[in-house]
């Protein structure tokens, strides 16, 4: 589900169902997408694609709101880049 924070909007939220054993687990995505001509000008490949430091910023914002609304929760961060039809690269930055 896509949330509003009081630091922006989080494109995907999993929230661990409240009677399982999931429960107090959550897992915040942004999906950042870059057009395979910006992607080319980077002049590197998926693999060595680095995260950019204000997309950790931006992850940074979602999850410190998260934390003051659920204390308790166990909260891991995943940003998704995609670059154009070329490919994609997952980072997790717990």
């Amino acid at each position: 589900m896509e949330r509003s924070s009081p630091k922006g909007r989080t494109d995907l939220e999993f929230v661990g169902k409240f009677t399982e054993c999931c429960t107090g687990i959550r897992r915040v995505m942004a999906f950042k997408y870059f057009p395979i001509a910006a992607f080319q000008k980077i002049l590197t490949y998926s693999k060595n694609f680095t995260l950019i430091p204000k997309d950790t910023e931006q992850m940074a914002g979602y999850v410190e709101g998260l934390k003051k609304e659920y204390p308790e929760a166990k909260i891991s961060q995943h940003v998704i880049s995609c670059f154009g039809n070329k490919g994609f690269r997952v980072f997790d930055m717990d």
